[in-house]
Parts: C-alpha cells; sequence; structure tokens
C-alpha cells in the first residue's frame, strides 16, 4: 500500500515537534490531541508551510530530505484551513475558478463537485455574503477542484456553530465517497473523526503517542471510547445531532 511517511522535527521556545510516523495513502486519516500538541504544526509541516528537519516521503516521492525540499506549490495538495481562506474580491464562481486553474491534469468535473456540494445556486454570490457553512463548502469544493493527491484538513468545522457543523457534515461524507482523495484531518471532534476517519493517529506534546484503524483505536483509549459512548447517549436523549 502506498504511504505517507517521515521523521519530522521542529522546535521552538517551549515547544518541540519530533513525528516518526506511517500513513496510509488512499484514506482518511483524523488527526486528534489536546490543544498545543502539535497537530496544526504537524500538518503545517506536510505541507511545508513550516520548514522541519528531516525526512517526508508521499507515494514513493521525496518532499524533503537529502535531495532537498519540495516547496508548497509544488506538493500537489489541497489545503482547508479552519475559516476557509476565502478570495473575498472573487465570487464563488470565481473561487472555483482559481482551484481549476491549479490543476495541472484535472481530475473531477467542475460542475460535479459543485453539485456534490450544493453550490450552483450560490456560484453568483460574493464569498462576504456567504455564512460559514458555505463558505466551508465553498473551500472544500476548491480544494478538490485543484485535483489534488493529498488534502489536508485543518479543524474545518471549528469554527461554526452546532448547527452549522450537523448541516455540513453530510457534505464531508459525500466528499469521501465520491471523490476518495487520500485526507488528513485535524479535529478535536470524537464523532467528526468516528463519521469521517479510517485511521486515527493521536498527538501528544509534539509527538505520536498512537496510530492505528479507527476503531481498533477506540477500543484500545478508555478515554476516547467513554467519550463517544456519552456524546451518542446525548443524542438519544435530547435528539442532538451532534
Amino acid at each position: 500500500m502506498d504511504k505517507i511517511k517521515g521523521s519530522l522535527s521542529l522546535h521552538y521556545p517551549g515547544f518541540s515537534l519530533d513525528m516518526d510516523f506511517e500513513i496510509p495513502g488512499a484514506a482518511v486519516t483524523v488527526v486528534m490531541g489536546p490543544s498545543g500538541s502539535g497537530k496544526s504544526t504537524f500538518l503545517r509541516c506536510l505541507a511545508g508551510l513550516e520548514k522541519s528537519q528531516g525526512d517526508l516521503y508521499f507515494l514513493g516521492k521525496s518532499w524533503q530530505g537529502p535531495q532537498g525540499f519540495t516547496p508548497t506549490h509544488e506538493r500537489d495538495l489541497g489545503f482547508v484551513f479552519q475559516d476557509g481562506n476565502l478570495f473575498p474580491h472573487l465570487s464563488v464562481d470565481g473561487n472555483l475558478r482559481l482551484g481549476l486553474e491549479r490543476a495541472s491534469h484535472p481530475r473531477f468535473e467542475r460542475d460535479h463537485v459543485m453539485e456534490v456540494f450544493g453550490l450552483h445556486k450560490l456560484r453568483d454570490r460574493d464569498t462576504q455574503s456567504l455564512s460559514g457553512g458555505e463558505k466551508q463548502r465553498v473551500a472544500m469544493a476548491r480544494a478538490l477542484l485543484s485535483s489534488p493527491k493529498l488534502l489536508l484538513m485543518d479543524e474545518p468545522l471549528s469554527a461554526l456553530d452546532m448547527q452549522s457543523k450537523s448541516e455540513l457534515m453530510p457534505f464531508l461524507e459525500k466528499m469521501k465517497s465520491e471523490f476518495a482523495v487520500p485526507t488528513i484531518y485535524v479535529t478535536h471532534s470524537i464523532l467528526e473523526a468516528s463519521r469521517v476517519g479510517d485511521y486515527l493517529l493521536l498527538m501528544e506534546s509534539g509527538r505520536c503517542k498512537e496510530f492505528g484503524a479507527m476503531e481498533k483505536v477506540f477500543a484500545n483509549d478508555f478515554v476516547l471510547r467513554e467519550g463517544f459512548s456519552s456524546l451518542l447517549d446525548l443524542q438519544r436523549r435530547f435528539g442532538v445531532n451532534l
């Protein structure tokens, strides 16, 4: 199986990232851990936005190591940030066209991507007039239209209220089933992890604490297992869509 693997280190005053990892390159891997554990920093190192030390290989290609450092724009990846990071001077359609223009070998049709994310009625809208959930749908669609070989998602639902999160989850699940792009997905939400993830990487203090298939890590980790059970109980008792 193709892998995303490496040994990356990055040191700041008061924080060190030391990650040795080997992640399947054909699934959704969720990254979880307490605040300050280095989840977003790890993602930025994978993207080349932070220049860490060590080796990084993706699908057999070296992105950094003795052969050199591949800059972000040459890493063939898409990135979805917490706030969508849309261009405010462009319409929804203009933002999507930018994604398509980045694709050296387009793999997905724009109309199909727009249909999956329910964007046809929004295509002429000013992005500043969109709700938070709508902005994230545009951001995810734009990232996919660049035809990335790897998609990085940094807490894409964290800035949304509960209702918006609930409305966006089906789009995340549909994105996974329709496009099957290898994805590394950072979140604090146990239920998000359980709904979109195939594998789970737990971080603590800048290191990989545990990695494995989602069900296996949940089964082995008492806190995750009990937390998930409690959330499901809340959902059953109060009808809360988490």
